[in-house]
């Protein structure tokens, strides 16, 4: 959520295995996954470019990027939790490095 509005359903990965297999394999992403905790995210055996938004664990976030396939990310130290999605999303929701976003359970 951002400023009250659901901006998309997401997936929660909290469990080592889940994080480890995150988007691999998939060609094209139906819905964002929240890796928690991650301060750093690899798509070496991805087939898809994503976006990747790093957050404090308030929900501020701290960095957006896009990234290739077979790429590893640089650390962001204060990251408690990274989303990656479709490549595109954080241009279609206005995301931006500073913005506040909310991750409820619905």
């Amino acid at each position: 959520m951002r400023a009250g509005t659901v901006i998309s359903p997401i997936t929660v990965a909290t469990s080592r295995s889940t994080r480890r297999r995150g988007l691999l394999g998939q060609t094209r992403i139906a819905r964002p996954l929240l890796l928690a905790p991650a301060k750093q995210v690899h798509t070496a055996g991805m087939r898809c470019v994503i976006d990747v938004i790093w957050c404090r664990a308030d929900g501020r976030i701290l960095r957006t990027a896009r990234v290739k396939p077979h790429r590893v990310t640089r650390v962001v130290v204060r990251a408690a939790f990274v989303i990656e999605a479709a490549a595109g999303s954080c241009e279609q929701w206005s995301l931006h490095a500073g913005d506040q976003i909310e991750v409820v359970d619905a």
